[in-house]
């Protein structure tokens, strides 16, 4: 279409192709014979040139992958939903919960409207299930075995019938409710309606916060009791709904989802225990939950029957986005990070304290700068870490002896020495010797960073502060504490030495110091 049309059109308000607004037949045939044109194929050839929405979703997911791949991931969900805002899949009155919590870890890693509440479809059916244990909890018997089988068909299958019934068991909905109020678990969790016929129910509500809460509470066997919370996870371990399993169950480390889903016109839903082993081989489940709620669509007189698989699939993509979150160790990389930077901050205002050391270990480090470059490179490590570290062990003086029998420029043991390549005999110590004992630290760094990245973490960043933390620990003890902790960075060894503890932050801090980052 020519400048001069769609400036026609824009001023009388038609126009189509740009608005998709509804024109009477009459006035679009006047104005298609006016001006020549044909406007329901000018709306036809946009719509085909337009991308389609798994398309959008699509891009979504990659461009959030390479633009913010390493960013938290809060700071990852929230670019992923923008994005499909801003090309038109998700519209301003859709509104989404997400919360993703490691369960070993009591952490965080992503909470988004958490706390709002959600109409909750299927999604109350583990809320009832918990009161159908409770009431038989009270009562000291055995659950009859129908009701049993209504409670898996509840939740393995969402059947709607089942789930009326079993509230029927418990005494109706506001014996559900009293059962959720004495517990002062759910702050967000209502039950007013059984399950209409047609499925179609929109008065009960939950959240995301509180779908994590009954999750966490049956993962611990906390929830009625240690026999009902493991009697619930099995039920649970057998939904057949779920919409993230095909996407992340085949990803590294996803071994097995327990959980519930929960769909209505204008809502869908899902809220998993996520069992995940990493690559040292430690447990670490998380639960996670994701809502989208459209409160304009449950009285729209139009249904899009596509929008909750387009749900289904965003919230794949979500999925796998946490999934990739854990499987590069970010999930441990972002863990702490405040308390990374007070710490580091803390050394770095010690050193500021020591401005007489600083400057002469600095002058006397002039002289080594090229060997330290060509040591760093040749083992493809950081110049800056490398340097750092020697300044931290002994200020760049190459004949210091430390009393408990660190010698030379890089405070090497003689056992560890040897491990390195160095001589030291009766007649000969290559650890007074500043170039071979500088190149030594540099394949000392290297090797245990190997190790590191090899055994226990994709990350690189991670890698390599337990290579700096080794150096000061030794490789064993490393190995230990990380064993014994079951954990992958030294940021969260909260029982290795002082010594141990201190070393890391002060050779960051001295590398703030001295390169600014």
């Amino acid at each position: 279409m020519d400048s001069t049309k769609r400036a026609f059109l824009r001023t009388a308000g038609l126009a189509l192709v740009g608005t998709m607004l509804p024109v009477p037949k009459p006035l679009e045939h006047l104005v298609e014979r006016a001006l020549g044109i044909n406007l329901g194929s000018e709306a036809e050839a946009r719509q085909r040139s337009r991308p389609s929405a798994s398309t959008i979703i699509r891009r979504g997911f990659q461009e959030t992958r390479e633009t913010q791949g390493m960013a938290d991931l809060e700071t990852q969900i929230n670019h992923f939903i923008g994005y499909l805002r801003d090309h038109g899949v998700m519209p301003a009155s859709e509104q989404t919960s997400f919360y993703v919590y490691d369960i070993n870890k009591d952490y965080v890693a992503a909470s988004i409207n958490i706390d709002e509440p959600r109409m909750a479809a299927s999604l109350i059916k583990p809320f009832v299930m918990a009161a159908a244990y409770d009431k038989v909890a009270r009562g000291g018997g055995a659950m009859p075995s129908a009701v049993r089988r209504n409670i898996r068909r509840m939740i393995q299958h969402s059947s709607n019938e089942a789930t009326n019934r079993v509230i029927e068991f418990v005494g109706g909905v506001s014996a559900v409710q009293a059962y959720l109020d004495r517990t002062a678990l759910f702050s967000a969790t209502r039950i007013v309606e059984t399950i209409p016929s047609g499925g179609r129910t929109y008065r009960n509500m939950t959240s995301a916060h509180d779908l994590n809460i009954f999750l966490n509470q049956l993962h611990h066997g906390t929830l009625v009791s240690g026999t009902a919370s493991t009697a619930m996870l099995d039920i649970l371990d057998g939904y057949h709904t779920s919409r993230i399993d095909e996407r992340i169950l085949p990803l590294r480390g996803v071994r097995n989802l327990a959980g519930k889903t929960g769909t209505v016109y204008g809502m869908n839903g899902e809220a998993a225990i996520v069992t995940y082993m990493n690559k040292a081989g430690q447990q670490r489940p998380f639960i996670f939950t994701a809502i989208f709620e459209d409160r304009t669509m449950s009285t729209s007189h139009h249904r899009d029957m596509s929008w909750a698989p387009r749900r289904s699939e965003i919230m794949r993509r979500v999925a796998e986005l946490t999934v990739g979150y854990y499987g590069q160790d970010l999930v441990d990389h972002h863990r702490g990070s405040a308390e990374r930077e007070s710490r580091i901050a803390e050394q770095v205002r010690f050193y500021q304290g020591r401005g007489e050391f600083m400057a002469s270990a600095r002058a006397r480090g002039q002289q080594y700068e090229p060997i330290v470059r060509q040591a760093a490179r040749a083992q493809g490590i950081s110049y800056e870490d490398l340097y750092s570290l020697l300044l931290v062990e002994s200020g760049f003086q190459a004949d210091v002896e430390s009393p408990t029998g660190p010698v030379g420029i890089a405070q090497l043991t003689a056992d560890t020495a040897q491990e390195t390549g160095l001589r030291v005999t009766q007649h000969q110590d290559d650890r007074q010797d500043p170039s071979r004992a500088i190149h030594a630290a540099a394949r000392r760094l290297r090797i245990y960073r190997d190790l590191f990245q090899e055994r226990y973490t994709s990350s690189q960043s991670i890698a390599r502060w337990d290579a700096i933390a080794a150096y000061q620990r030794g490789r064993a003890g490393m190995i230990r504490d990380l064993d014994a902790a079951s954990e992958v960075s030294y940021w969260h060894l909260r029982d290795a030495p002082d010594e141990t503890r201190a070393y890391v932050p002060r050779v960051l801090a001295v590398r703030q110091l001295v390169f600014g980052r």
